[in-house]
């Protein structure tokens, strides 16, 4: 489904988007051969309900238009070509062994031998041969498997603000009828019920049933780092960072633009900026011709904002761009991500309003499932101005900056983007990363350098100085609230860790592995009812962030958060929990990781200073972390809250009346969400 839905400028996309039915394609959209019976989904989200017939007469009116006219050559042949860098990229993230197991589910799923889809190749090349003697194959595809296919369902989903009301009145009406069922003695039966499992919850697992559950234990992981390597050129003027490693013929480059010298709007501007960048035309060539031209050229390109305190040094804010593409396509695929940069069509307002939708469209569509993130950066914000414009540009504070975007300000907009991208065609911002072949540096750099070259030559940019009222000044308890439509809420209490490199903050580090398996698990999980609940240090921000996860509780989360630091200023651990923690926190440093993976995290120790002594100090840290130091964590903790400490929920207004009640803290208005 690349072919009809890969991105905005696909022809099924482009078609569906250009009808301006609805806001944007259902994210549901696409294949899937996780299923028995593999489905084709495709439709609409902010359409009106109405409407939805109308809807499926112009999915099938697309999808024949596009048969009848046939499908773009170049369209093909790009995707067929990412489909084979696919196949030669070397994956990360899990074993090879794993993937494999993964891949042979799918064929067992529909009764072939498990060891048929395992492999990659030969399916593709079968495919590749199909289209040489019949170039209509996907076009009889789609005829076949979705226009004459009469096994079709239109599916509905209308938002309803009495949903919730007639949910709660329905299960309060079934409690009634089983109460009146039961009677007096089968409601003392069941107490008595409750009560046992109850306890059985309170006990827990025994140490015997616990000891036959198999563990790593610590002498199996190693006790150094792994060094980062790389090498530091200049190139053009500019710092060059090479990582020499095998890639499989295959180039990572990644370059980021400082930013320290924009303004407080010019930041709040630029997450559209970025989008617009990835949905635009450039010059003549409209958005579908580079959406294509981009994908043949290279295996991926991402554009984004990476920021972050440095462990020695200023603080980080930079616009990163990360591409990957055969060796072979290097040189031609960084000369058009030049001109997309330096020459897309930042001042096309059509284009402009399908990003703002677009980006619009990702909070709404990820706030269900990651509310308790936005909680966190929310609460954090209060903190450092890095984490306030952290919340700023990716918080909920820019989506209600794009809620009020409107089309009449986009005029203006569309001037300030233009002027923000001569002010970034600026050869002295840029900082770049290379990771490939040993045998292909002396070939890529220069190809490199030739880029880099293609930008202005500018004066150096000086750092702005920006201060934010909102940032704690040394005495805060902050608390905000908003509102959602929904039954449970998603919490976030965050306050300073002990400084960066202390043995505290690596004892913080461990004791939030620590409670989120033990107390916090027990307490606001199996008691509690959230579905899920988490604790960690962040050392680079110094901060400690607890969170929630469709939470029936806000009050009672809030002060099991507390009760559990409090616990652990003086509870004896014991030390296969601290053992299980170490594993855990050092095994992170030990997952397989693929080449793209190695070549950014590389990268991004550079860019914040975390040098392989500093590295190496935590790791010694860590490895000699006792009860005590633990004891002494959670105490430093508590003493931090003291003086500041931040809570955000995200929750329904109905808990939110219910749970004002349990806290004095919470009887505060809430803002409602755009959704």
């Amino acid at each position: 489904m690349d072919i009809l839905l890969g991105n905005a400028g696909a022809p099924l996309y482009k078609a569906l988007l250009d009808t301006k039915l609805g806001k944007d394609i259902s994210p549901e959209s696409g294949m899937s051969a996780d299923f028995r019976e593999m489905p084709f989904t495709v439709g609409f989200k902010g359409i009106d309900g109405e409407r939805a017939e109308e809807a499926e007469d112009l999915i099938l009116s697309s999808l024949e238009a596009i048969v009848a006219k046939g499908l773009d050559a170049d369209i093909i042949a790009s995707s067929m070509k990412r489909s084979r860098f696919k196949q030669q990229e070397i994956p990360g993230g899990f074993p090879n062994g794993f993937r494999a197991l993964i891949r042979s589910l799918k064929g067992w799923l529909v009764d072939h031998s498990p060891s048929k889809t395992i492999g990659l190749s030969a399916p593709l090349q079968a495919l590749e041969d199909a289209l040489l003697e019949n170039p209509r194959y996907f076009e009889q595809w789609i005829q076949k498997h979705l226009l004459d296919n009469p096994h079709r369902c239109l599916v509905t989903v209308k938002a309803d603000s009495e949903h919730e009301k007639r949910e709660t009145a329905a299960i309060e009406k079934y409690a009634q009828s089983q109460a009146q069922a039961l009677g007096k003695k089968g409601l003392k039966a069941l107490a008595q019920q409750n009560e046992k499992f109850l306890q059985f919850e309170l006990a827990g697992d025994t140490q015997e049933d616990k000891d036959k559950v198999p563990y790593l234990k610590l002498e199996d992981l190693p006790s150094t780092i792994e060094p980062n390597t790389y090498e530091e050129l200049k190139i053009a003027g500019r710092p060059l960072y090479l990582k020499k490693m095998f890639c499989n013929k295959i180039a990572y480059a990644d370059f980021a633009f400082h930013l320290e010298d924009l303004t407080e709007r010019e930041l709040l501007l630029l997450p559209l900026y970025i989008r617009l960048l990835q949905m635009t035309g450039i010059g003549e060539m409209e958005y579908p011709k580079v959406a294509n031209k981009l994908k043949s050229l290279t295996g991926d390109t991402n554009l984004y904002v990476e920021m972050g305190s440095s462990h020695e040094g200023p603080d980080r804010m930079m616009m990163v761009c990360r591409t990957r593409t055969l060796a072979e396509d290097f040189s031609e695929a960084l000369t058009f991500l030049h001109t997309l940069l330096t020459e897309a069509n930042v001042g096309d307002i059509e284009r402009l309003q399908a990003a703002l939708a677009n980006l619009k469209g990702d909070y709404t569509d990820s706030i269900t499932f990651s509310a308790h993130s936005f909680a966190s950066l929310a609460a954090s914000s209060i903190f450092s101005s890095v984490q306030y414009e952290g919340e700023q540009l990716a918080g909920l504070d820019q989506w209600f900056f794009l809620e009020n975007l409107h089309d009449e300000q986009l005029f203006l907009v569309a001037g300030e983007f233009k002027a923000l991208q001569e002010k970034l065609n600026n050869r002295s911002r840029l900082i770049l990363n290379l990771g490939c072949d040993d045998e292909l540096a002396p070939t890529l750099v220069p190809e490199y350098e030739k880029f880099l070259r293609l930008f202005d030559e500018k004066e150096p940019t000086e750092p702005l100085l920006r201060s934010y009222e909102k940032v704690s000044q040394g005495i805060t308890h902050a608390v905000e609230l908003y509102r959602l439509p929904s039954t449970v809420s998603y919490t976030a209490y965050v306050l300073r860790s002990s400084k960066r490199g202390t043995d505290e903050q690596a004892a913080q580090v461990l004791l939030g592995q620590i409670i989120t398996g033990n107390e916090l698990w027990e307490k606001i999980r199996a008691q509690g009812g959230a579905y899920g609940v988490t604790a960690h240090a962040d050392v680079m921000e110094e901060l400690f962030f607890f969170s929630s996860y469709r939470d029936p509780r806000i009050a009672g989360t809030l002060a099991d958060f507390i009760k559990t630091l409090e616990i652990y200023t003086t509870k004896a651990i014991e030390e296969k929990d601290i053992e299980n923690a170490l594993i855990t926190t050092v095994g992170n440093d030990l997952r397989p990781l693929s080449p793209a993976q190695s070549s950014i995290l590389s990268f991004r120790r550079i860019l914040y200073n975390i040098t392989d002594e500093f590295r190496m100090m935590r790791r010694n840290q860590l490895l000699g972390m006792t009860s005590e130091h633990l004891n002494e964590g959670a105490k430093a903790l508590l003493a931090n809250a003291e003086a500041e400490d931040s809570f955000v929920a995200i929750a329904g207004m109905q808990l939110l009346e219910t749970e004002k009640a349990k806290n004095p803290a919470l009887d505060r208005p809430s803002r409602r969400l755009p959704l």
